[in-house]
Formats: structure tokens, C-alpha cells, sequence
């Protein structure tokens, strides 16, 4: 796997908290961008 760096908005990164950790959808940061990335 390549290591991919990417800039997004303040307003990305704070619905991504919302989406990880306990009682989120997917268990980390990294998780959560490579499920879009496979759905895209």
C-alpha cells in the first residue's frame, strides 16, 4: 500500500471526528478515508 498525503478543509476533518472512534462507523481516520476511496 502507498502512503497518500492529502489537504482538506477544517470543515472535512471535523465530520471525520464525528464518524470515528467509539460508537463511530469506522474505528479510525485511515479506515474511514479507505472505505471512500473504494467506494469512489
Amino acid at each position: 500500500m502507498k502512503i497518500v498525503t492529502v489537504n482538506v478543509p477544517e470543515s472535512y476533518l471535523e465530520s471525520i471526528k464525528r464518524l470515528i472512534g467509539e460508537g463511530g462507523l469506522y474505528p479510525s481516520r485511515s479506515e474511514l478515508i479507505r472505505c471512500a476511496v473504494r467506494e469512489f
